[in-house]
């Protein structure tokens, strides 16, 4: 959505440059007389213009304001709907990025209750050194995992036996579940990181736009 700041100023540019290109002319065969030194005020006279070239001038001086203006909100519009674009884009990308962390937390969940119905309360503690709440920032979630991913693949083939007779943890097979979960992560989050990256080039853009627009 166009910005007030940014829609306010192209109000006021459209209306100068459509008075530039309507009475261009107009000023132009008028204003010479204006800018003559009125007679008695002691003053130095300059030296006129010829008046068909003062009013080209003059009149060709308008126009060329009204192009550089128009060239200004043309790039500032442009710097606002480029700075839109990359804001629209972030949106998916974070929510990839949500969707991924979400089913990687449930799946450690998942994880901590089979073992804590496998080897007690301190099973996740004892046997995976899991002791303290899972973080939910995506990014702290990645690199926590990655440890995790790491406890695991220290683990001996042969598991102390669990509380239940012929109950069984294929952590292998989690292990893998949760590596391919910690890699879509890591990935999701490089994609928001360029996004970002896009939405913070964009506003400098605009803002410098802005500031050309101004000045």
């Amino acid at each position: 959505m166009p910005s007030k700041g940014v829609v306010d100023r192209q109000r006021v540019a459209e209306a100068l440059i459509a008075a530039a290109r309507t009475h261009a002319h107009e000023v132009g065969v008028r204003l010479p007389s204006h800018l003559a030194a009125p007679p008695g005020d002691g003053g130095t006279p300059s030296q006129p213009l010829p008046p068909e070239l003062a009013r080209r001038e003059i009149t060709r001086f308008q126009v060329e304001m009204a192009r550089h203006l128009q060239r200004r909100l043309d790039a500032l519009v442009e710097a606002e709907e480029a700075h839109f674009v990359a804001q629209h884009r972030a949106a998916p990308a974070r929510e990839r990025r949500d969707e991924v962390a979400d089913a990687l937390l449930g799946k450690i969940a998942d994880l901590r209750a089979a073992v804590r119905v496998a080897y007690g309360p301190d099973g996740p503690r004892d046997l995976l050194r899991l002791d303290g709440p899972t973080p939910r920032e995506p990014l702290a979630l990645q690199r926590w995992t990655d440890r995790l991913l790491h406890v695991l693949g220290e683990l001996p083939d042969e598991l102390p036996p669990p509380r239940w007779g012929g109950m069984q943890l294929d952590l292998s097979r989690v292990a893998e579940e949760l590596r391919g979960l910690a890699d879509a992560l890591a990935r999701a989050l490089d994609d928001v990181d360029e996004r970002c990256v896009a939405i913070e080039s964009t506003q400098r853009q605009k803002d410098r736009a802005l500031e050309a627009f101004d000045e």
